[in-house]
């Protein structure tokens, strides 16, 4: 009578058992990987890599990396590559190490936001700064047309306007000038002042800040423009003046 195999298993020696692992992918480079992703709580996918460069971790990279992910390229359903993400998460250690993987500083999302406008519209003024030391582009303008200093002029974020202004070109100046005139920011105002943005810059429909603070009725504002020696004359594209206008 044969013996039946079901019975009368062959014994696998240490070295069967390993040679099997190996056979089967356990143990491989990318396995110990992902394992070690499982361990630290995510998994190696786009959208766990996504999940982990917001959290802010750098520790995870290489082993995404390792598990077979090109992190270099990804990007998720809004066009956001990992460094944006980090960026906008004001996820400092993260964007540092994002950047020494090679991720592109200059790289826009399908809002046509950069790294460096998500990190200043949030006043992420260490994220902005790696970023722009790294190349990012200070002119460069989001669908809309917001650019990284107008956004933090908008959002009154003075930190990352006093860093941005400084490394930033008198249009640009001019620019945040009249968007914080609209929001009535003082201490904004005065920072841009106090690097050069011209007091009687014009908005493509010809106001001047003084014109757009009166018309958004900012006391405080017209105050400040004015002991700057704004010029409450000009006189917009309809030939009308700041007063004029604060009447409205």
């Amino acid at each position: 009578m044969k013996a039946s195999p079901l019975r009368f298993p062959v014994p696998f020696s240490a070295s069967s058992l390993a040679l099997i692992l190996l056979l089967t992918g356990c143990g491989s480079p990318e396995q110990d990987a992902s394992n070690k992703l499982v361990n630290r709580g995510f998994e190696a996918s786009s959208e766990s890599f996504f999940e982990a460069v917001s959290v802010g971790d750098p520790a995870v990279l290489p082993l995404f990396r390792e598990a077979g992910l090109s992190i270099d390229s990804l990007i998720d359903a809004e066009g956001n590559t990992g460094l944006i993400l980090a960026a906008a998460a004001g996820k400092t250690e993260m964007v540092q190490a994002l950047l020494d993987a090679g991720l592109d500083p200059r790289a826009v999302n399908t809002a046509g936001r950069t790294a460096l406008i998500e990190a200043s519209g949030k006043g992420f003024t260490d994220v902005a700064r790696l970023l722009v030391g790294r190349g990012a582009d200070l002119d460069a303008q989001d669908n809309e047309g917001w650019t990284a200093l107008n956004l933090a002029a908008f959002n009154g974020q003075s930190d990352t306007v006093e860093f941005l202004a400084g490394k930033s070109e008198q249009e640009s100046l001019d620019g945040a000038l009249l968007v914080a005139c609209f929001r009535g920011d003082t201490a904004v105002i005065d920072q841009l002042l106090n690097r050069g943005a011209y007091i009687n810059a014009r908005s493509p429909s010809g106001q001047t800040p003084l014109m757009i603070a009166a018309q958004g009725g900012h006391e405080d504002v017209i105050r400040l423009l004015l002991q700057n020696q704004a010029n409450p004359f000009a006189l917009d594209e309809e030939e009308r003046t700041a007063a004029m206008l604060a009447e409205k």
